[in-house]
């Protein structure tokens, strides 16, 4: 609370402070204290100025995401991030964000199916390919996880990460001396 009262009285004339200027950096901070003390809906509002502010961020968005779904605005939250996405483009933060939100409030099936398809469509992400995967051999579903790795690949046959990936899931999952066991180790 301390932190807060010092951010907005060194904030512009704008914020109510005595400071010249307010930057979008000291918003996001003042926004996260804000979110902290769990005045969710200033938190947004300084979210949105700094995002306006400044140059918007996957990041950024991502936690403007947060702020609006802790006020209960699931739809709302999901939704900016998918406008993110289709203005932006996909990264490996926003996918999983709206994965997170489609998995609370239509259940695990519709998220897993959107994370399959966006793995697909954007195989660069290889982070979120390789922890879909992941989750697949977790939950036992080893011939689906193989399937998407193989998919990838086709994709991309010569991303390094994701022959990796294949690579590696196969000889996780498949004894030495398999033909699938040393297609993983080639």
């Amino acid at each position: 609370e301390d932190a807060i009262r010092w951010y907005r009285r060194a904030s512009g004339f704008r914020l109510g402070g005595f400071g010249l200027a307010t930057t979008s950096e000291s918003l996001f901070r003042l926004a996260w204290l804000l979110a902290v003390t769990g005045e969710y809906a200033e938190a947004e509002a300084m979210m949105r100025r700094a995002l306006e502010q400044g140059e918007a961020t996957e990041q950024g968005v991502v936690h403007l995401s947060n702020l609006i779904a802790a006020q209960g605005r699931m739809d709302e939250a999901e939704r900016v991030v998918r406008e993110w996405i289709a203005g932006h483009g996909a990264g490996e933060l926003s996918v999983s964000e709206v994965a997170k939100l489609m998995a609370r409030q239509r259940g695990v099936g519709p998220a897993e199916a959107y994370l399959r398809e966006s793995v697909l469509a954007y195989p660069e992400l290889h982070g979120l390919s390789a922890g879909v995967i992941r989750a697949m051999l977790g939950a036992g579903r080893v011939a689906q996880a193989e399937a998407l790795a193989r998919a990838l690949v086709e994709r991309r046959p010569e991303d390094g990460a994701l022959l990796a990936q294949r690579g590696a899931l196969l000889m996780q999952v498949y004894p030495p001396g398999d033909a699938r066991f040393g297609e993983g180790v080639t």
